[in-house]
């Protein structure tokens, strides 16, 4: 895992969300617990529903506090306004951070960009939040943004409505608009869904080379393995509102040590594979978030349960607990069983 400073720049500790509806308490996210230093990508991984966004919108203090039940710590450590929990402080304080401090690309551009304003206008409202200026003076500055994400002919483009936009050309427009307040951390929810391979691509350049010119802090989110390799440094893996994983994104990748993990590696597709080959599944469905099972909530996919013994899995919550060289892993099986399994995956797997 990257070395970690003193004062990372997001410190998340012990984040807990929950929403009350009629069927029962929906506990989206229970204890997560990691932190990202400035210039570092962490990468969120796991299937729909294991918490991921719920984390992201967290972080940036969206949901509504008169519905979630949020408890825990994700301190934001500042240049201007120093250490700040956005579980605790104001609407207001946390307002004033948003967009400035973190900001956030989120997954569907179409639904996310008004359609009756232009984009050049929307980017600009972006930046007249954070800074007094004219229309005219905000509007210059979303031109530049524009630029800096490399949408041709900026300040013609920046006149025209979303629908006139290409899918990835609206990706940039998002982009544009999370970094015109010139954020240290951006958080990116799943920003390739629904473009193209190439176009996938070209995001990821464009994130990776935007994050070396300026030193932000990455966080993002995805269910897509290849996007991980191209672009983190590190990577949690969620299941059932919990990290069970987490690691570098070379030992995530060549040494993994939760069977979730294992099962997710083992799922995507291979060049090198036959025409015919079918892909590895993980059988059965992730669990509910109302109704979490005893012990392990992975323990009724898991094919090594029978290699712990007894019935530990089933009824002990197992601790993020090190599997060595900064290395976290949740699961009950010993360090040396875990390494075996994962050399046989890897091996069924095929080089990576």
């Amino acid at each position: 895992m990257s070395a970690q400073s003193t004062h990372p720049y997001l410190q998340v500790t012990d984040l807990q969300v929950a929403f009350p509806t009629a069927d029962g308490l929906v506990q989206a996210v229970n204890g997560v617990t990691f932190s990202v230093n400035k210039g570092q990508t962490l990468a969120i991984v796991g299937e729909s529903g294991c918490g991921k966004s719920v984390t992201s919108l967290a972080i940036m203090g969206l949901h509504n506090r008169k519905v979630a039940k949020i408890s825990g710590s994700v301190v934001v450590n500042d240049a201007e306004k120093g250490p700040v929990d956005i579980v605790s402080a104001s609407e207001d304080t946390v307002r004033a951070l948003r967009g400035r401090a973190i900001s956030m690309i989120f997954q569907d551009p179409m639904s996310s960009l008004h359609p009756y304003y232009s984009v050049g206008d929307q980017v600009a409202e972006a930046y007249l939040l954070h800074h007094d200026v004219s229309k005219e003076e905000a509007f210059a500055q979303a031109v530049k943004a524009l630029e800096r994400v490399g949408i041709p002919e900026a300040e013609r483009r920046a006149k025209n409505f979303p629908h006139e936009f290409s899918g990835g050309m609206r990706q940039r427009a998002m982009i544009a608009m999370a970094l015109v307040n010139d954020p240290v951390m951006v958080i990116a929810d799943e920003p390739t869904t629904a473009l193209d391979v190439t176009v996938q691509a070209q995001i990821i350049n464009l994130l990776r080379d935007l994050q070396a010119e300026f030193g932000m802090a990455i966080i993002i989110i995805t269910h897509d393995l290849g996007v991980v390799a191209d672009i983190a440094d590190d990577v949690a893996v969620m299941y059932g509102g919990r990290i069970v994983e987490q690691a570098s994104v070379r030992d995530v990748f060549y040494r993994p040590q939760m069977p979730y993990t294992m099962g997710l590696l083992s799922s995507v597709p291979r060049l090198d594979g036959g025409r015919d080959e079918r892909l590895r599944t993980i059988p059965g469905q992730p669990p509910s978030m109302i109704n979490l099972p005893q012990g392990c909530a992975f323990r009724v996919r898991c094919p090594y349960v029978e290699l712990v013994g007894g019935d530990k899995c089933s009824t002990s919550l197992p601790d993020l607990a090190s599997g060595g060289d900064n290395h976290l892993v949740r699961c009950h099986l010993d360090t040396d069983t875990r390494k075996r399994v994962s050399a046989e995956a890897l091996n069924r797997q095929g080089a990576m």
